[in-house]
């Protein structure tokens, strides 16, 4: 019988399990019992297999000594690039009205496959996106500012679609039922990207904060300073996670 994973955190820019969603202040309640939990099963053990490091999945040391099992993939940064790009040839787009226009696109048939480094590159994404839609026999979309609600409607539909494929890559690693997601950061603004999400995964999708990162570094160096407590303790965690949520609703 699989246990169950309470969340997986989503970024703009990577995919966790475990201690992360404490340390942010994501909305979690009952945070001790939650690195508790954690902890019970997850006592600091990285996943290493041959087929984990072939997948480029990696561990991250977490708060109170847990670990997190951790996946980059490629964000929110195409979306600014494109829009950047939009912007250098005059005419740019307020973002809200672009997210707009976008989810009046229809879905598209199509995929991107978000991880190919060329979009990891700076500079004319739409062209990298083309050049990607080429290769693969596809059609190009226009290269004008008027096709930016496809672009965009492209960009988020791969990246929920991404998600879903990472998240049930972790479940076949680390043997585990998620229940939900937590998308933290910038993305998490993005109303259309978390309902994709949603819809992808089959998964609940929980607004985090967009701040996530500033605030659980600062919440980790209060807790050093303040709490006098050892890094790895289950304590730390919890005073980290009663600091993150002080700042996220200061």
């Amino acid at each position: 019988m699989k246990a169950l994973m309470t969340a997986v955190v989503v970024s703009a820019a990577f995919l966790c399990c475990g201690g992360t969603a404490t340390a942010q202040g994501t909305g979690m309640k009952q945070e001790k019992k939650v690195h508790e939990w954690w902890n019970e099963r997850f006592p600091g053990e990285p996943l290493n297999s041959p087929s984990i490091r072939q997948e480029n999945f990696t561990n991250l040391g977490a708060v109170g000594g847990a670990t997190c099992f951790h996946k980059s993939v490629n964000g929110m940064w195409m979306l600014k690039q494109c829009m950047d790009h939009w912007s250098r040839l005059g005419k740019p787009w307020a973002l809200p009205e672009l997210l707009r226009a976008a989810d009046l696109e229809p879905a598209p048939a199509n995929l991107l496959w978000v991880d190919d480094p060329s979009l990891l590159q700076m500079d004319n994404m739409p062209k990298r996106i083309n050049a990607q839609r080429v290769a693969r026999g596809l059609t190009p979309l226009p290269d004008d500012s008027e096709a930016a609600p496809a672009y965009v409607s492209l960009l988020l539909h791969s990246l929920a679609a991404r998600y879903a494929e990472v998240l049930d890559r972790i479940r076949s690693h680390g043997n585990k039922e998620i229940r939900r997601i937590v998308m933290v950061g910038g993305g998490a603004q993005n109303a259309t990207l978390r309902r994709l999400t949603a819809e992808k995964t089959g998964l609940k999708v929980i607004q985090g904060p967009a701040e996530s990162s500033t605030i659980g570094n600062l919440a980790v160096q209060m807790a050093v300073l303040e709490e006098r407590l050892s890094t790895t303790s289950v304590e730390f965690a919890s005073a980290v996670a009663a600091w993150a949520g002080a700042l996220r609703d200061a």
